[in-house]
């Protein structure tokens, strides 16, 4: 049996500020790609997005040897009675899928980079898989502006589950998102 270690970061309720690897590319719409040895690439989603979602109950993605489309689903996740649809970063072939997410969900949102990879994908073309996304130093200022925005996004709603949201400025809980709205 595999043994997964737990942080003091997953036991938090609040969000804390991302903290992507070097050595991920991260896309506008908070999916993460890594290029491995076999020249592929392995995607899942970020820390920012795991986090606001909180707990995951379910992950589905395409079967090994599908064609995806640069915009096509990759993953859809539920959560809190919701679900989310995560487009592909890029073109490509799936190659295979991690069976512990599958088997294990929670791994999206405990160890996002590492054993929470979703899908692996041979791209069709990396020049164009890798354009404009963000590495190093640019991902995590990225990812922080990011978590500044959703701060901004749920302070607006001003009431979650009728409660006020960060009236004191303070970070908002994991989870954040299934709280707010379907609507908005």
């Amino acid at each position: 049996p595999q043994i997964y270690t737990l942080s003091l970061h997953d036991a938090l309720p609040i969000l804390i500020e991302p903290a992507p690897p070097e050595s991920v590319f991260l896309t506008e719409h908070h999916t993460w790609m890594r290029m491995t040895t076999d020249g592929g690439l392995q995607l899942g989603m970020d820390d920012l997005l795991t986090q606001l979602i909180g707990n995951i109950e379910s992950v589905w993605t395409p079967e090994p040897g599908t064609k995806v489309r640069q915009g096509d689903p990759i993953m859809r996740v539920s959560f809190s009675g919701r679900e989310l649809t995560v487009p592909s970063p890029t073109s490509g072939v799936i190659e295979r899928t991690n069976p512990q997410v599958q088997s294990a969900p929670w791994l999206l949102t405990h160890d996002a980079y590492r054993s929470g990879w979703v899908v692996a994908l041979r791209p069709r073309d990396y020049a164009v898989a890798m354009r404009g996304n963000r590495i190093g130093t640019e991902a995590r200022t990225w990812l922080s502006n990011e978590l500044r925005r959703a701060i901004e996004f749920l302070s607006s709603t001003r009431q979650v589950a009728g409660a006020p949201v960060l009236a004191d400025g303070a970070m908002p809980n994991r989870g954040a998102l299934a709280m707010v709205d379907a609507d908005r």
